[in-house]
């Protein structure tokens, strides 16, 4: 069974939770109008219409797969680290992003 969004492309992959945030809430930044910058006043809570006063709350998880044809050698080619939100209480995607490395 794959824990992100996407199927494994290998069934000796091997995937594990590397962070675990059980709520997260999300909002709407809206575009930056002065050179004050961003005041939390203006954010709002993101939502498909109508709109609510509740931000939406996630679990945030950040997971890393790897095919076990990788092991024992240290070639990282085959790991990749996702980051992932979905509904705390039925697991339902909301988001999923890969993480990469800053260089």
């Amino acid at each position: 069974m794959s824990i992100t969004p996407s199927p494994l492309p290998d069934p000796n992959t091997i995937q594990r939770v590397l962070f675990l945030s059980p709520r997260v809430h999300i909002y709407t930044v809206p575009p930056l109008t002065s050179t004050k910058g961003y005041t939390t006043s203006a954010w709002t809570p993101f939502t498909t219409p109508p709109p609510s006063s509740v931000p939406i709350t996630c679990r945030l998880r950040v997971i890393e797969s790897s095919s076990s044809s990788s092991f024992p050698s240290t070639n990282n080619d085959n790991i990749s680290t996702q980051i992932v939100l979905e509904d705390a209480s039925t697991a339902a995607l909301f988001a999923a992003c890969p993480y990469t490395s800053p260089s």
